[in-house]
């Protein structure tokens, strides 16, 4: 019979380590301490170890999902002021973050003045997805508009249009807020229309449908085009009310 030897801690920290087994090599030790104190059989430690692992490991994807998200500010739905806009649908809101709407490759656009809250909504719906697993990624109108223009004149297009087709949910914010050109606003019209049916995408807009011909350059039949394949399938969020960035002026 084989003689047993003594492996020393950090040897066996480094062996774990290098078959990627990171909380297994930061843990074992106090693992083990608790075992011997509370007599839990090997296979119960083994067990205990790979749930953090596991744990650890799902962490670790969520933060990479969020950074890759390029969430601009972390919210939390649980810190929105639900009393602050004169409108807003709540159930209908709290009902999405359930993602569901992300089944049947539906829409949602969040329609209402600048400092309602539609940037805060729409992150915390961007953040979930990534939590749930889900490719997400969120970025400001204007600046798929100009990444779009520069992919095209680098000959180089269809690679940097796959970037706003992968993400199972797209957030696109602020729409309308800074002209596009016609050039930019065509360009959009290929990712709403790559994107119509196949994967879900979210929306944030100061301007009501009726007025989308502004946003897409006076183009009314581009901005139908959009529109029709946008709210096909589509929940839309109103938000009626002044600013929250002014609420503190405007009482005093």
């Amino acid at each position: 019979m084989k003689e047993k030897t003594h492996i020393p801690t950090e040897t066996a920290a480094g062996h774990l380590r290098e078959l990627q087994l990171g909380y297994f090599a930061e843990h074992f030790g106090e693992y083990a301490a608790e075992a011997a104190r509370n007599q839990t059989g090997h296979i119960e430690y083994l067990d205990a170890l790979a749930e953090g692992e596991l744990a650890d490991r799902m962490e670790r994807r969520i933060a990479r999902r969020i950074k890759g998200a390029k969430i601009p500010v972390m919210r939390s739905i649980a810190a929105f002021d639900w009393s602050y806009p004169a409108k807003i649908n709540r159930q209908q809101v709290e009902m999405l973050m359930r993602l569901d709407f992300m089944k049947d490759c539906t829409n949602v656009v969040f329609i209402g003045p600048c400092g309602v809250g539609k940037s805060f909504l729409a992150s915390c719906l961007v953040e979930n997805a990534c939590r749930s697993g889900i490719s997400a990624m969120f970025t400001q109108a204007v600046d798929v508009a100009n990444d779009l223009l520069a992919a095209q004149t680098a000959n180089r297009l269809s690679h940097a249009m796959r970037k706003y087709m992968s993400p199972a949910l797209l957030c696109i914010d602020e729409l309308g807020y800074l002209p596009l050109g016609k050039d930019g606003c065509n360009l959009l019209f290929q990712v709403f229309s790559k994107r119509y049916e196949q994967k879900s995408t979210i929306i944030t807009t100061n301007k009501p449908f009726k007025d989308w011909g502004e946003i897409f350059n006076d183009d009314s039949t581009a901005a139908s085009a959009i529109v029709d394949r946008i709210i096909h399938h589509c929940e839309v969020v109103k938000i009626e009310g002044v600013s929250y960035r002014l609420k503190d002026k405007l009482t005093k």
